[in-house]
């Protein structure tokens, strides 16, 4: 198996909503409108998630894989 490079670009948000096939024009114009909306999530970049840290509970007699 092998693990191809990831491509990191800006998403062309008009290219997806017209491949959106199974929608009408009023349905892409709001997809496009909400895509447009949250068009920094889209630019490119992995970004940060911040978040509280997390506490997973393990059943009794259950371990912990790595």
């Amino acid at each position: 198996m092998k693990i191809l490079d990831a491509n990191y670009k800006k998403a062309d948000l008009d290219e997806i909503v017209q491949g959106a096939n199974q929608l009408n024009q009023a349905e892409k114009q709001q997809l496009y409108e909400l895509l447009n909306k949250y068009e920094d999530l889209f630019d490119g970049t992995l970004g940060c998630w911040e978040i509280n840290p997390v506490r997973l509970e393990l059943k009794e007699g259950e371990k912990l894989h790595n």
